[in-house]
């Protein structure tokens, strides 16, 4: 299977490294010692080999749930075998699997499916979440676009809304609604139009033309 350079803790220090095979009753996957295991070795028949790797290391806290299976390096690589899910690390990065939903994890960002569909998170401000209802975009918990099968709205601190659908485009405000224009502005409207003030109206221009 290969040879391995191995170090014996003995006192002739010229001869105290060699190489020697490596074998293991196992096939499929295989996991060679690294450097800085303790391993056993069998001599039989004039010959020597390694056979068994023999941990050193105490296992760190996540490895000892004795329900649990784990396949791991010292690399922070592993994956564990739980009882009712599936977990693969690497380092700070995950994808862990039940039999109800999918999330893979890198750093702070997260991405969740379900059968309720898709949910983006962003370093726990941004979202994204698709599903039957529509697509929703939230940022910071304050500003939110929704797409679904009523139109598009667009919510702003839950003060203020823009709503496009079938039947028009709909602005609410808590605040004020202003229009800046450096050019010519036009507004075109094939029925009625009608403004109200609760307060005072205003028109300003160099000349009005009303008719």
């Amino acid at each position: 299977m290969g040879r391995l350079r191995v170090q014996f803790d003995i006192e002739d220090k010229d001869n105290k490294k060699i190489f020697l095979p490596y074998r293991t009753p196992y096939s499929g996957i295989i996991f060679m010692p690294e450097i800085g295991d303790a391993v056993e070795i069998f001599y039989t028949g004039g010959e020597g080999f390694i056979d068994t790797i023999i941990r050193t290391k105490e296992l760190d806290e996540e490895f000892k749930n004795v329900t649990d299976k784990y396949i791991g390096n010292n690399r922070k690589q592993r994956i564990f075998f739980r009882e009712k899910s599936l977990e693969i690390k690497s380092t700070d990065n995950s994808i862990f699997l039940d039999d109800k939903k999918i999330v893979m994890t890198a750093g702070k960002n997260k991405i969740t499916l379900d059968e309720n569909g898709i949910t983006i998170n962003n370093v726990d401000k941004n979202q994204i979440v698709l599903n039957n209802q529509g697509i929703t975009v939230n940022n910071d918990g304050k500003n939110q676009v929704v797409l679904n099968n009523q139109g598009v709205t667009v919510n702003n601190n839950d003060k203020n809304q823009i709503l496009l659908n079938n039947q028009g485009v709909t602005a609410k405000s808590d605040g004020k609604i202003i229009g800046d224009s450096s050019g010519d502005t036009s507004f075109k409207v094939g029925g009625s139009f009608k403004a109200k003030a609760s307060g005072s109206a205003k028109i300003d221009g160099q000349s009005v033309e009303l008719g």
